[in-house]
C-alpha cells in the first residue's frame, strides 16, 4: 500500500480542528506554505544523497554582448537533511554543497552551497518560539540544480525580484518569531527578520548592488467560528542598497483575514496603508502614503499541492538602487499522478516601478518573468531521475548585466541517489 501523510496548510503544527490550540495564519506565521505531497511530508528522519545534473543553457552571460552564449552545465551536489519532532520541539536542518562546471565557458565554474534551519520550541502549550534561516552561495531560483526548487510561497507575500542568472552571490534570510495564545480564541505575537544579498564580483552583476534589509512586526489574531481568523499587523522595514547610497524605510498597518475551507485548504487576505521614506545620497528625503496588500491560497491534498500569492508593496527592489513600488505574483504546484511519477511547476512575475519618479527617474524599472516545469520518476527506493525546462525573461534596459539578450532557456536532466533513516521519537 502507498503510505500517505496529510500535510498541514498552516505552516505550523496546530490545526483548525483543535479547540484549544490556535493556528498561526499565513499572513503572520513568517513561514512558507508546505510544498510536499504524499509520503514526501514526513518527520523524524535522517536523509542524504548525491545528485548528478546535466543541463544546456541558451544564454549564460546575458549582458556580455549582443550574441547569446550557450553552454553545457554539469554539477555534482551531495545533500544531507535532519528532521526531528519531539513533544516540545521541532527541528529541521539541511545542507547541500557541490561543484558546477561550464563547458566551454570555464571561467564561470563555481562552488554552490545552500543551508537551511527551522526550529520551533513550545515553552507552554500556548507559548512558542520559531526560528528560520536560509543561506545560499551562487544559487538562485533559476540556476540551481533543480530550477524552481528554491521558490517558496508564503501568506505574507513572496517575491523573487531581479535575477542575475550566473553571477556569484551570497544570500542569507532569517526570521525569529514568538507567539502567545492568551485565550481560547485570542493570540498575539511578533517577529524580527533580516536579509542580505552580496555580489563578491561586481563585474558579473553590473547595475545591481549589495543589499541589506531588516525589520520587525507585531500582530493580534482572533479566531471565530472555529476556522476563521481576523487580526491586525504592524510591520517595520528598512533596507540599504549599495553601501549607504540608497535607503528605504516603510511602516505598514494592515488587517488580515484567513479562512480554512478544510484542514488542508486556506485562503488569506491582507490590506492596509503603508508609509515610506526614500533617501538617496545627495538628494532630499521623500515620503508618501500608499496602499499595500497581499492575497494567498494554500491547497494541500494527498497527491496534489498548490500554493500561490499576490503582493503589492513599496520596497527597495532587492539589489536595485532606489525605492520601488513592486507587484509580484508567485505560484507553485506539485502533482503525484502515479505511485512513482510526479510533475511539478513553479513561476514568478515581478514588476517594479519607481516610487519617487522625480528623484529616481534615472534608475531602472522593469519586470522579471520566471517559470519552470519538471517531471520526476522514482526508479527505486534509492534512485530518482528528473527532466525539466526553465525560462527566464527580464526587461531592465538600464542594468547592463542583463540588458542584452535578456531571455534565457534551460533544459536539464538529473539522476539522484539518496537514503532515508528513521529517527526515534
Amino acid at each position: 500500500m502507498w503510505s500517505q501523510v496529510e500535510p498541514s496548510a498552516t505552516g505550523s503544527g496546530a490545526t483548525p480542528e483543535n479547540d484549544e490550540s490556535m493556528s498561526l495564519p499565513g499572513p503572520v506565521s513568517g513561514q512558507a506554505y508546505p510544498g510536499a505531497v504524499g509520503d514526501e511530508e514526513r518527520t523524524n528522519f535522517l536523509s542524504g544523497g548525491v545528485s548528478v545534473n546535466v543541463s544546456h543553457d541558451s544564454n549564460i552571460e546575458p549582458g556580455s554582448q549582443n550574441v547569446a552564449i550557450s553552454d553545457m552545465i554539469y554539477s555534482i551536489l551531495p545533500t544531507i537533511e535532519l528532521n526531528q519532532t519531539m513533544p516540545r520541539q521541532r527541528r529541521s536542518l539541511s545542507y547541500s554543497a557541490g561543484f558546477t562546471f561550464y563547458d566551454p565557458t570555464s571561467t564561470l565554474n563555481t562552488v554552490q552551497q545552500s543551508a537551511s534551519l527551522s526550529y520551533e520550541y513550545r515553552f507552554t502549550p500556548r507559548t512558542r518560539i520559531n526560528l528560520q534561516d536560509g543561506f545560499s552561495q551562487s544559487s538562485n531560483a533559476y540556476n540551481s540544480a533543480t530550477p524552481g526548487s528554491e521558490v517558496s510561497v508564503s501568506g505574507s507575500g513572496s517575491e523573487i525580484g531581479v535575477i542575475a542568472p550566473y553571477a556569484k552571490s551570497y544570500t542569507n534570510n532569517g526570521n525569529l518569531g514568538l507567539s502567545y495564545q492568551y485565550s481560547k480564541d485570542g493570540m498575539f505575537g511578533g517577529s524580527g527578520f533580516s536579509s542580505v544579498l552580496n555580489y563578491p564580483n561586481p563585474t558579473e552583476a553590473v547595475g545591481l548592488y549589495n543589499f541589506v534589509s531588516e525589520g520587525g512586526s507585531g500582530f493580534l489574531s482572533r479566531r471565530f467560528l472555529g476556522t476563521q481568523y481576523i487580526g491586525g499587523v504592524y510591520k517595520f522595514y528598512r533596507a540599504v542598497t549599495g553601501g549607504d547610497s540608497s535607503t528605504t524605510r516603510t511602516d505598514t498597518i494592515s488587517v488580515f483575514y484567513t479562512i480554512y475551507l478544510k484542514r488542508t485548504v486556506s485562503i488569506s487576505f491582507t490590506g492596509g496603508p503603508q508609509h515610506y521614506d526614500a533617501q538617496y545620497v545627495g538628494t532630499p528625503q521623500q515620503s508618501a502614503w500608499t496602499p499595500s496588500g497581499t492575497a494567498s491560497i494554500a491547497w494541500q491534498q494527498k497527491t496534489t499541492n498548490f500554493t500561490a500569492s499576490y503582493a503589492r508593496t513599496v520596497s527597495s527592489g532587492g539589489g536595485l538602487l532606489g525605492t520601488y513600488d513592486s507587484t509580484s505574483v508567485i505560484g507553485s504546484a506539485r502533482w503525484r499522478f502515479a505511485r512513482n511519477w510526479t510533475v511539478s511547476a513553479s513561476g514568478d512575475y515581478f514588476v517594479s516601478r519607481n516610487a519617487t519618479t522625480i528623484q529616481y527617474s534615472s534608475f531602472p524599472t522593469g519586470h522579471s518573468v520566471f517559470g519552470t516545469v519538471s517531471l520526476q520518476h522514482k526508479i527505486s527506493n534509492h534512485l530518482e531521475a528528473q527532466v525539466g525546462y526553465s525560462r527566464l525573461s527580464q526587461s531592465y534596459n538600464q542594468i547592463s548585466s542583463i540588458a542584452n539578450n535578456p531571455d534565457d532557456n534551460r533544459v536539464l536532466g538529473s539522476l539522484s541517489w539518496f537514503f532515508t533513516r528513521p529517527l526515534g521519537r
